[in-house]
């Protein structure tokens, strides 16, 4: 392998492709096993949560989390599932997604009108870290309601811990008036909006993207890895780019590798499931 675990723990940044040196051996998006060839007996491993997923006639869900680093080959893993959509509820927060001692947690699910705020991103583990992204928010009694804001993952002198995007407020007024998800490495979701105003586009992030808000004027879905959001539409919003794959159109979309989806005036999206990529 020619590297130093010391020198080398953090080589490869969300959004910068793989470990320099090390080329992209296997892509996991389901399953339960892994099946690393004789003699490797290290492996550098990308984990991407599920996103969270929209709430109908509302915001939309934030973008899975992120861990990334050198960890002892194993034969198991857990693809975390993305959020389902909310119907009657808040969206369902993203799963986890696990490989050795890595840990990516889920986004946060998207919200409605008058209804408690969007749901925190989940906090990620091990290695270079960053967290699920917040849910869009809601509007509680006139007053805009705050995003779920994403939660610091763990810390270690060989990794860094980064917090996912907050979601976006949400405005009862008549006038224009649009705020976006969060921007991180994990963003958030894009809040609600009323009276057919347009609503905010989900959070760009490095390796995952929020939903865009589908109440109202639906907006986009941030932008993750090279990859776009989907468009939103009227009461629509756009599914949240993931890490291997663009957000879906509009009805709420899901995001691909983790991404949040859109909330929708008829079905939300469902967030992205994860993933994990294994360089060797």
């Amino acid at each position: 392998m020619g590297k130093s675990l010391t020198n080398n723990y953090n080589d490869a940044a969300p959004g910068e492709g793989f470990p320099y040196g090390l080329s992209l051996q296997q892509t996991i998006t389901s399953g339960t096993t892994v099946t690393i060839p004789a003699g490797i007996s290290w492996v550098y491993a990308i984990c991407i949560g599920g996103g969270g997923g929209g709430r109908r006639v509302g915001a939309g869900g934030g973008g899975g989390g992120y861990a990334a680093g050198w960890v002892p080959a194993t034969s198991t893993c857990v693809i975390g599932a993305g959020g389902g959509e909310g119907n009657g509820g808040r969206g369902g927060t993203g799963g986890r997604t696990r490989y050795g001692y890595l840990s990516a947690g889920g986004g946060g699910g998207g919200n409605i009108a008058e209804g408690p705020a969007g749901a925190p991103g989940e906090a990620s583990i091990g290695g270079t870290s960053a967290c699920g992204g917040g849910g869009g928010g809601s509007v509680g009694s006139g007053t805009p309601g705050a995003g779920g804001a994403g939660i610091v993952g763990f810390f270690s002198s060989q990794g860094v811990a980064v917090t996912g995007g907050n979601g976006g407020n949400c405005n009862t007024g008549g006038t224009e008036f649009t705020v976006t998800g969060g921007r991180s490495i994990c963003g958030g979701g894009g809040s609600h909006q009323t009276n057919d105003n347009l609503g905010g586009n989900g959070g760009d992030g490095a390796a995952t993207a929020g939903g865009g808000c589908g109440n109202g004027r639906g907006n986009s879905g941030g932008t993750a890895n090279g990859f776009a959001g989907g468009a939103g539409a009227s009461g629509a919003g756009g599914g949240g780019a993931g890490f291997l794959a663009a957000g879906s159109g509009v009805t709420g979309g899901s995001g691909g590798g983790g991404g949040g989806g859109g909330g929708a005036s008829g079905a939300a999206g469902a967030g992205g499931g994860g993933c994990i990529l294994l360089y060797y």
